[in-house]
């Protein structure tokens, strides 16, 4: 029988509920290599090359949950997620569930703004 984690280490250090992880393949091992790479080129190119080496890993507990919102399934919060599809989507459901919009005031969670306040310390984005 295996232990599961506890919440407190699934959950990405920092402000936010993601984190980046080095592409597989990327040809490099850890985030500092490629952060010294990336310092290395210009700003456009290194913007580009950010997302072909590194993978957004966004915390277990932060879920799509359709009608154009997202939950945080550790902390119950809900909110309308922020691109303009996303909030017509959400508006339309909650027209037709009025008590939903109250209950789900988790704007900032649409952002990946962590509401749940768990691994506050250490850096954002750290490597996971």
């Amino acid at each position: 029988m295996s232990k599961s984690r506890p919440p407190e280490k699934k959950v990405p250090t920092g402000n936010y509920c993601y984190a980046y992880r080095v592409a597989p393949s990327s040809g490099f091992q850890t985030m500092a290599e490629v952060d010294a790479f990336l310092g290395t080129l210009p700003v456009e190119k290194a913007m580009s090359e950010h997302d072909r080496l590194i993978r957004k890993v966004p915390c277990p507990y932060w879920r799509s949950i359709g009608h154009g919102r997202v939950r945080c399934t550790l902390t119950g919060v809900v909110a309308p997620a922020l691109t303009g599809r996303s909030l017509a989507l959400a508006n339309k459901f909650y027209r037709k569930h009025p008590k939903a919009k109250s209950r789900e005031t988790g704007w900032l969670l649409a952002d990946a703004v962590k509401v749940c306040r768990v691994n506050l310390d250490g850096a954002d984005f750290a490597a996971c």
